[in-house]
């Protein structure tokens, strides 16, 4: 804020265990461990949460997916990376070679509804990080990707229900 007010002041940040006690079983939890001698914690709290089948780490690369899986086999991960201009074949193979469950392009312009398709395919669902103007986002969810980061939610859960309200039959629009 410009004017200095700070109305998160005096705010707690709950612990991993507390969200994961407030967050329901149909809702996923996306970390990215930022300070990997966390990471031995962090999975004790998901062990006795009995949380892995709702807890994703987000990893750059593949080193750090077999560093968590040596810690517990159960994690599950979300890879970043470049898209190939043309054969996604190789790419998904190693993907899919990694049990990852889904996968963030570095470049979201490069995603097509035929790319996204593939990837579904191959059992891997597509994230994308960084769509942030209304076109972007409009142009991922009609690509059909599983799920988007922004810093626009409202404006996100507004083409989510234009997208809806326009896919519906003229008899049962509202």
């Amino acid at each position: 804020s410009t004017t200095g007010a700070r109305p998160y002041q005096g705010e707690q940040i709950p612990t991993l265990g507390e969200v994961l006690k407030v967050i329901d079983n149909s809702r996923t939890i996306l970390l990215d461990i930022k300070v990997p001698n966390a990471t031995e914690s962090v999975v004790e709290i998901i062990k006795q949460a009995k949380a892995f089948d709702r807890v994703v780490f987000r990893v750059p690369n593949d080193a750090e997916i077999r560093r968590l899986r040596k810690i517990d086999p159960r994690i599950r991960c979300v890879l970043s990376g470049p898209l190939p201009e043309k054969d996604l074949s190789k790419l998904l193979d190693h993907l899919k070679q990694l049990g990852v469950i889904a996968y963030t392009p570095d470049a979201s312009q490069k995603l097509s509804p035929t790319r996204v398709s593939r990837f579904h395919h191959a059992g891997i669902a597509v994230w994308v990080a960084g769509a942030i103007r209304h076109d972007e986002m409009q142009r991922m969810i009609e690509a059909g990707v599983d799920g988007l980061f922004t810093e626009s939610a409202a404006e996100l859960q507004q083409i989510i229900r234009d997208t809806e309200t326009a896919s519906l039959s003229p008899a049962v629009r509202p």
